[in-house]
């Protein structure tokens, strides 16, 4: 159950208007029907990894607000070499 965890655990968090957003430093957002304390045990176990002394709080909301978060910049492929 962990690994699933591990990789729906996001460092972005998707606007209504499509795009996609930077969190904070140390703030994580995870989508899934999973029990609140599954997703707290994973963030124990990665701040354990510092060493450092840590303050975890994880909830489960509807909806969240924000305000000048940095937009994810999408890279777009572009076609420098032309094959002959």
């Amino acid at each position: 159950m962990m690994k699933w965890l591990k990789g729906n655990l996001k460092r972005t968090i998707n606007g209504s208007d499509g795009k996609e957003y930077h969190l904070p430093p140390a703030e994580y957002h995870f989508e899934g029907d999973v029990k609140c304390e599954d997703v707290r045990t994973l963030a124990k176990e990665a701040a354990n990894i510092s060493g450092k002394k840590s303050s975890i709080l994880v909830s489960q909301y509807e909806t969240a607000c924000w305000n000048n978060l940095k937009e994810v910049e999408k890279i777009v492929p572009t076609n420098k070499f032309k094959f002959q």
